[in-house]
């Protein structure tokens, strides 16, 4: 199964999505202050559901080399900036 297959990862980018757009629309202080953090943690979920996507896939190696080959699963989520 695909990483995009996913329910749970589709799911966090609507959630993202959908936080996105409510954050963008308050004021500069309620955006600097409460929505920069609320976008990244909501952000992190599909991050972190594609990169352990990557550990799962690769199977038991050193934890090093796991989170050399499970990275490029990050970028696969848009909203992420690594």
């Amino acid at each position: 199964m695909k990483l995009e297959e996913l329910r749970v990862y589709q799911q966090s980018l609507e959630i993202g999505e959908s936080v996105w757009e409510i954050v963008s629309s308050w004021s500069y202080f309620e955006k600097d202050t409460v929505g920069k953090q609320w976008v990244r943690a909501v952000d992190s979920i599909a991050a972190n559901i594609s990169e352990g996507y990557g550990r799962s896939s690769i199977g038991p190696s050193s934890s090093d080399q796991v989170h050399e080959e499970s990275s490029p699963y990050t970028v696969d989520d848009p909203m992420t900036i690594d």
